[in-house]
């Protein structure tokens, strides 16, 4: 891939990352308010399971330039 493309993808994986961790940290909100506000602590995992995903995800995709950059400097 030429340099163009890399900004690109760099630019669209930095707004990905950004909204996946956006909803990471919706979810653990919307968890805590249910445990704590609406007494229902058996629903907090519910938000808390998927909020998992969006962190992970979130962070694949935020760290994805970085990773590449190591990739080709340790292949040559």
């Amino acid at each position: 891939m030429d340099e163009k493309n890399y900004e690109k993808q760099d630019r669209v994986s930095l707004i990905t990352g950004s909204i996946h961790l956006s909803f990471f940290a919706i979810l653990i909100i919307v968890g805590i308010y249910f445990k704590r506000v609406l007494g229902m602590p058996e629903y907090m995992m519910a938000f808390h399971g998927p909020a998992a995903v969006f962190l992970i995800v979130g962070g694949l995709k935020i760290t994805e330039k970085q990773r590449r950059r190591f990739k080709e400097v340790k292949m040559d």
